[in-house]
């Protein structure tokens, strides 16, 4: 950012090409490459969002889509995981029930709370 503010009218004149191979070199630094070995033992949904992470990125030769579609499909993963919730009642005196919620209660999670309750 500051190379943009500071030095614009320098930074225009990099070719295209330039910032392309640095891109690539810091994307090939930065991968994991351990963890396509590794792939198997690695939870089912976090191979999922690897693979659909670099297909996509691959498939439509854009970073952004491939990130995208990565955080999109990491959230519906976290979303489904942390929207389980159990619900343990016990009767205490003629009319008194406890509830005891285990799990985390949001929008999420609501509809499975109402049907146990």
């Amino acid at each position: 950012m500051f190379l943009i503010i500071a030095l614009g009218n320098i930074v225009v004149q990099i070719p295209m090409a330039a910032l392309a191979g640095v891109m690539i070199m810091v994307a090939i630094g930065t991968f994991d490459w351990s963890s396509l070995k590794n792939i198997h033992k690695l939870p089912r949904t976090d191979a999922a969002v690897m693979v659909v992470t670099v297909g996509t990125v691959l498939y439509t030769h854009d970073l952004s889509k491939g990130v995208f579609a990565g955080v999109v499909l990491s959230t519906i993963f976290f979303a489904i995981k942390i929207s389980k919730v159990k619900v343990d009642s016990t009767l205490e005196g003629d009319s008194v029930k406890v509830y005891q919620l285990k799990g985390l209660l949001f929008f999420a999670s609501v509809t499975d709370f109402h049907r146990l309750i």
